[in-house]
């Protein structure tokens, strides 16, 4: 193991891959520590969507906008691997008229936000996708969504940080960080310790626990997401399908966050209190269908609080199972063969902690619960921060600052 690093990362998902990727064409000396292996964990178990449809106003747009702008450029000229990117569009289904009602208030804002999307009606979201159930009466339409293999695009990553110098070590684990005055002076792992500078917090939602080594409360709480795969079906549908989260005894207001999946996204002082879960299972899902190359289905989701239990339950694959047979009644019959569970980075808000602490040197970049849509950006600010100390933009959304305690 090396004996000293210009800068160590702490987590080898899609965040911290992409950084040490950015870092590696500026730094000579970037380490990825990892405890597991690349994409062990959330980026190599999520349904692989890189939209930009469902992003928040201020950061998560922004981020959105210059990664999927990025995608392109860096499939045709920098990954030597297939990602499995497809830009078809991504499609937000509703069932009812009150559904369809917010949905054009909520179109308004997109606009506004400038993201193209489009309002289809029945015959038009019918003509897009033919399988849909005749219950679905309209949907959002965003032609610029994309969709990828969320494990090969972090090898890739990975792999065009080794081209650039970077090393990887898996199955290593952080021991503790040490601190000299407040600064930060090294890691220490179960193979030994690297004098660095600099420390990335990129271990999603392992991220509070890397933040108490160096005395510091983050809250990130693992959201606990379960999905399911189908067996190898004829081409049902081309594009990725996703539901709302409006709830049937939902206000205007409610509902307007429920289509667009937004939270308190203020810059005022945040409660760091963690989340609770509704109720039921079927008061935590969503309706997420993503069709792969191979020719099967990814289905999802249930979540829900339970802290690093990734077990799955005949209950959250039961509901699972009902809302993509609503959505598409051909799927009915069609094989389970294989569910599992995985974690989604959450903050109270949405958005992401990022940027510099207390601690000299020790850097977050954690909270990405869509780093397929946010990570290249992540991967450029960071390294203009670290190596140039350009601002980051977006601090007062994205710092930990933002959290009362």
């Amino acid at each position: 193991m090396k004996k000293t690093a210009d800068a160590v990362i702490v987590g080898g998902g899609m965040i911290g891959c992409a950084i040490a990727y950015f870092l590696s064409r500026q730094l000579k000396n970037v380490v990825i520590l990892e405890r597991k292996g690349i994409a062990a964990e959330a980026s190599g178990a999520n349904s692989g969507m890189a939209w930009l449809q469902t992003r928040q106003p201020g950061y998560d747009i922004t981020a959105a906008k210059r990664s999927l702008g990025l995608y392109p450029e860096l499939v045709s000229d920098v990954f030597d691997i297939d990602i499995e990117y497809e830009q078809k569009g991504g499609m937000i289904v509703f069932f009812t008229e009150f559904e369809k009602k917010v949905a054009e208030a909520v179109l308004r804002l997109k606009q506004e936000q400038e993201i193209p999307v489009q309002l289809l009606d029945k015959t038009e979201t019918k003509e897009l996708e033919p399988a849909l159930s005749d219950e679905v009466v309209g949907c959002f339409y965003c032609p610029i969504d994309a969709q990828v293999n969320p494990m090969l695009t972090t090898f890739a990553l990975a792999r065009a940080a080794q081209r650039g110098g970077a090393t990887i070590y898996t199955d290593t684990e952080v021991h503790s960080i040490k601190l000299s005055r407040q600064a930060v002076s090294g890691v220490v792992t179960n193979r030994g310790e690297i004098k660095t500078e600099v420390v990335v917090n990129a271990a999603g939602s392992w991220g509070s626990q890397i933040g108490e080594m160096v005395g510091l409360k983050i809250p990130i709480y693992p959201n606990k997401l379960q999905l399911l795969i189908t067996e190898q079906t004829p081409r049902l549908f081309n594009r990725v399908i996703m539901g709302t989260q409006i709830s049937e005894d939902a206000t205007f207001e409610e509902a307007m966050k429920g289509f667009s999946y937004t939270r308190d996204t203020s810059e005022g002082q945040l409660s760091a209190e963690a989340p609770l879960n509704k109720g039921r299972l079927a008061d935590n899902s969503l309706l997420d269908l993503t069709p792969t190359i191979s020719g099967n289905i990814v289905c999802g989701t249930v979540f829900e609080f339970v802290g690093h239990d990734r077990s799955t339950s005949y209950e959250g694959l039961s509901v699972i199972g009902s809302l993509a047979a609503k959505a598409i009644p051909a799927l009915r019959g069609v094989q389970c063969i294989r569910a599992w569970a995985n974690f989604d980075p959450y903050t109270i808000d949405g958005v992401p902690i990022e940027g510099e602490t207390e601690i000299k040197g020790f850097i977050l970049a954690v909270g990405h619960g869509t780093a397929l849509s946010q990570g290249f950006a992540v991967g450029e600010t960071l390294t203009e921060f670290i190596v140039d100390g350009k601002p980051m933009p977006f601090t007062k959304q994205t710092s930990i600052n933002r959290f009362s305690s």
